[in-house]
Parts: structure tokens; C-alpha cells; sequence
């Protein structure tokens, strides 16, 4: 996972920037014109500078510049989502977890209803995330990793998933502690934490995803988590502060459906 996950969508934008300014570039009469590059435009009044011809426009201009600009997002929107979705760093048994994959069940209705109402007024100003509860193999994870995925493809939200116990075990990493796993969880544009509370076994490790969690709700950042405790446990795990920052910070649903994994290996429908 690289440290400047934020380098594809920061591209994507200089290039439509670059692309637009080129466009009116080829529209306006040669630089050593001095009937254009100083004078004022006789339409808005504004001067155009004759100092630096790349980037200097008018009024009439930055509207423009602006519409060709999004323009090229728009082209170029789907392959520079796929980019990013690879730099989320999904594990590769969750890369198919979509809307499209999940399969409804006695217990999910409500939660997949009030995902796909989140991900519908998700925007890269969001502020609230996103807190599914529920036993294993009910489907948490695969809502969750479906939430994500719709994020990075419409907004080119800078996403990144990571489990609390994985997370606990990147800062453990070698002989000496790594802290740049959790500074690229507190700063990316969406998380999804998973399996929140099966890290818990020590301060320490209880601190790593406390400071995650409260990192990003001091700067109302939105994240999506998942969790197999129930509220006491959770709040025996995490605290009672970090479980209070979460409810507020997050929309909480509960799943109740069975395991699916376990259903499927018994052949249950």
C-alpha cells in the first residue's frame, strides 16, 4: 500500500486542468499578438495578461476552462476508479462484493436498504459513515466492501480497507513500531474498518484503533465499520468513550442473518 494514495485523483484534475487550458489556447490568436495578450477583453473588461499567456485568462475564459475541465474527468473517470480501487488494498476473497453479488436474506433487508441510501448521498464533503453490526458471515463485510467500491467509483473518494487486527499487526511489523499504516488510515478520504473489537487483547492494541477512530472523528471523516460484538462487548473492548465517538460519527444498522458461509458449506439454503 503506498503512502500517496492521493496522487490518482490530485492527477486525474491537473490533467483535465492542463487538457482545458490547451483547448483555449488553440482558440486564441498567436501569443505576440499584442491585439490580445495585455489588453482588455472587450466583452468582460478584464486585462489579459501578457506576462504569462498559460493559465492567464479572463472572465469570459473560467467558465470554459471550467465545463472542458470536467469534461475530461467524466472520460476519464472510470479508469482513473479502477486505479484507485487497487490501491484500497481489498483483500482478494472481497474484490466481488458488490450490490450486485449480495444475495438478500431474512435479517439483511433493512441494513442493505439503509447501505444503498448511504452510498446515494455519499459525497466527498460527507461526514457520517457507516457502523454494521452483526454475527459472522451475516454480511457485513460484503455491504461494507459494496459501500466502498461505489464511493471510489462515483466520487473518486480515496479509499482503503483494513481489519483492527491487521492494523494492530502493520504497527508491529519488525523490530521496531510502524506508525504510517495508522497516519494513512486517520487520512484517507474513506475507511473501512473491519472487524472492530477482535483486535482487543491489550491498551496497546485497544490504542492503535482507538487513535484510528478518534483521529477521524475529530476531523469528521467518514467511516464505514463492521463488528461481531454486541454494544457491552464492544464498549468492554474499545471503551466506553471511543463506543459514544462511533454511534455519533456513524449510522448504525444490525444484521441478523445466518452464517453464510456455514450455510453454504451445509448445503442450507
Amino acid at each position: 500500500m503506498t503512502d500517496d494514495i492521493g496522487r490518482h485523483r490530485a492527477a486525474l484534475h491537473q490533467e483535465a486542468s492542463r487538457w482545458a487550458l490547451d483547448i483555449l489556447e488553440r482558440s486564441r490568436p498567436h501569443w505576440t499578438d499584442k491585439t490580445w495578450w495585455g489588453q482588455p477583453c472587450p466583452t468582460c473588461g478584464e486585462v489579459r495578461p501578457a506576462f504569462d499567456r498559460v493559465g492567464c485568462m479572463c472572465k469570459c475564459e473560467r467558465p470554459e476552462r471550467a465545463r472542458l475541465a470536467e469534461e475530461y474527468v467524466q472520460e476519464h473517470r472510470a479508469e482513473t476508479a479502477e486505479r484507485m480501487w487497487a490501491d484500497a488494498d481489498i483483500p482478494s476473497r472481497y474484490l466481488g462484493c458488490g450490490f450486485d453479488t449480495f444475495e438478500p436474506r431474512p435479517g439483511t433487508e433493512k441494513a442493505l436498504e439503509a447501505v444503498r441510501a448511504w452510498v446515494d448521498g455519499y459525497s466527498l464533503d460527507s461526514e457520517r459513515g457507516l457502523f454494521l453490526a452483526g454475527p459472522f458471515g451475516s454480511g457485513k463485510t460484503h455491504l461494507a466492501v459494496a459501500a466502498l467500491h461505489e464511493a471510489v467509483t462515483w466520487e473518486l473518494a480515496h479509499g482503503l480497507f483494513v481489519s483492527a487486527a491487521g492494523l494492530v499487526s502493520k504497527v508491529r511489523k519488525g523490530e521496531r513500531l510502524d506508525w504510517q499504516p495508522v497516519e494513512l488510515a486517520c487520512g484517507v478520504d474513506l475507511l473501512l474498518l473491519d472487524d472492530v473489537g477482535q483486535e482487543a487483547g491489550s491498551d496497546f492494541t485497544r490504542d492503535i484503533v482507538a487513535r484510528v477512530i478518534t483521529s477521524r472523528y475529530d476531523e469528521s471523516m467518514p467511516t464505514i465499520m463492521t463488528t461481531n460484538l454486541g454494544p457491552q462487548a464492544l464498549t468492554k473492548a474499545l471503551g466506553g468513550g471511543v463506543t459514544s465517538r462511533i454511534h455519533e460519527m456513524c449510522t448504525a444498522l444490525t444484521l441478523t442473518a445466518t452464517d453464510y458461509r456455514r450455510n453454504r458449506g451445509l448445503g442450507v439454503a
